[in-house]
């Protein structure tokens, strides 16, 4: 996605400073080191996409010292969704991140799919900016949590063929899988793409 590794270096730098969650949906995305794994198709387009009314509403995620992170989930147009990702500071800054979404319940269970589209007001042009992030995640009672690909066990998976897709040159190399929407959504609903759901886990409680 980026050419160099000091290139690389710096937009993971500029992820976790953003995504407390951390990378990824990213908390939401999310909270991880690096660059979330993409998809160059979302996964369900097979079965198609429909907004989880279950996730509607604004979720927090806490840490030893406190909230470090919030995301609300909206209504969007059509089969899609909003996720506005919000990690303030003690001094009442922060920053903030949009994401459109795309649920689907694959193989009983339930993806969303984030695009990067503005981050603290301004369009997104880092690494994520027009990328597919899947993330598996599930919603029960009061908790949601969510789960990225592991960028290690889904390069393996790419090396090994179980799975199209590409590895960027460098030791922090970005992981993209290139499978087919077909060939995605029947790995995905596997006992092997479900395990490369491994990575940083994300636990947000809803807030009333």
């Amino acid at each position: 996605m980026i050419g160099g590794k000091n290139s690389s270096l710096v937009q993971k730098g500029i992820i976790m400073r953003v995504l407390p969650l951390a990378a990824a949906i990213g908390a939401a995305l999310l909270i991880s080191a690096c660059l979330p794994t993409t998809t160059k198709a979302p996964i369900g387009t097979t079965v198609g996409f429909k907004p989880d009314r279950t996730l509607y509403g604004v979720w927090r995620q806490s840490g030893q010292k406190g909230v470090i992170g919030f995301i609300t989930f909206l209504k969007g147009e059509g089969d899609g969704m909003t996720a506005i990702m919000a990690s303030p500071n003690d001094e009442g800054g922060g920053d903030w991140q949009v994401f459109q979404l795309k649920t689907t319940s694959l193989g009983g269970r339930t993806f969303m799919n984030a695009r990067e589209a503005l981050v603290n007001g301004k369009p997104a042009d880092d690494g994520l900016a027009g990328q597919n992030i899947p993330v598996l995640y599930r919603v029960k009672g009061r908790t949601l949590t969510l789960l990225l690909l592991d960028e290690k066990k889904t390069s393996a998976a790419i090396k090994a063929r179980a799975i199209a897709g590409t590895i960027d040159p460098g030791e922090y190399g970005d992981v993209h899988i290139t499978a087919t929407a077909a060939s995605l959504d029947k790995f995905m609903q596997s006992d092997a793409g479900i395990a490369l759901f491994s990575g940083q886990l994300i636990v947000m409680k809803r807030v009333d």
